[in-house]
């Protein structure tokens, strides 16, 4: 008899454009928060300087010698929560999403 495993989404997902066209949108990376239906960009500073609206939640992190920016591009979190107990805040959800990035910036600095 075949033992099945129970599948379950991640957290988050670590997403690129597949198309390369040497534009800048070629650098373009994004995290997208599945539990809370929501899509942050990240821009590293050393491709150049990018400007959002300020009523975009944004934050600064750092790895090494490289700083970032991430912005949510698509925040549904207060639609995600809705009805929910526990509720986290932008910052929160921004945390999580660069440790995951940082995470991943880790695994490719070792392969």
């Amino acid at each position: 008899m075949q033992k099945y495993t129970k599948l379950t989404n991640p957290d988050y997902l670590f997403c690129e454009l597949p198309i390369k066209n040497d534009s800048i949108d070629d650098n373009r990376i994004f995290i997208y928060c599945v539990k809370y239906l929501s899509l942050i960009e990240v821009w590293p500073y050393d491709i150049g300087f990018a400007a959002w609206p300020k009523t975009m939640f944004q934050k600064n992190y750092s790895y090494g010698s490289e700083d970032f920016l991430l912005v949510f591009t698509q925040n549904n979190i207060e639609l995600a929560m809705e009805g929910k107990d526990k509720v986290k805040t932008e910052s929160q959800i921004m945390d999580e999403a660069w440790s995951f990035f940082k995470d991943y910036l880790i695994w490719e600095d070792s392969q």
